[in-house]
This record gives structure tokens, sequence and C-alpha cells, in this order.
């Protein structure tokens, strides 16, 4: 599934949470069926993050090729467009 990502108003409630990874829509631009035909989320155009806790950007610095795993909890809700 390719997106664009779109971060919504900080200010929204459910996105109020400083210090947190940022709430996030995505816009899936094109999908496909899975390489063994499965489809579940081959109608979803939209996913958005919400009521995310946790995290954050790291605040020390990083080597090339360092992985650092910051742990966070959130919602993420998925849509579909009405068939017309």
């Amino acid at each position: 599934m390719k997106v664009n990502g779109i971060n919504p108003d900080p200010s929204v409630e459910s996105c109020s949470n400083t210090g947190s990874i940022q709430c996030l829509l995505l816009q899936s631009v094109g999908n496909a069926k899975g390489p063994t035909g499965g489809n579940l989320l081959f109608k979803t155009t939209f996913i958005q993050r919400l009521n995310t806790n946790g995290g954050a950007v790291p605040t020390t610095a990083c080597t090339a090729g360092q992985t650092q795993l910051v742990p966070y909890t959130a919602d993420y809700f998925f849509y579909k467009a009405d068939q017309k």
C-alpha cells in the first residue's frame, strides 16, 4: 500500500500528548492484493493514528545503522470510501 502522510492539528484533543509520537493520517494512493491473494486492507483509503502515548524521538545521538526501539501505544483507525 502506498500512502501520503498528513499530520493532524496537535491542538485536537486526541493528539495533545506532548512528548509522544505524532498523530498521523495516511491516505492510500494505491494498493494491490497481497502476493497470495490476500485482500484484508485492499479497500482501505485512510489509516489514522490517534491517542498516542510514548514513542517520542530519542534525544540521544545514534550512529549509522543503529536501531533504537521506543515503545508507544496508540489507537489506529482504518477507513474505506463509501461505495457509490
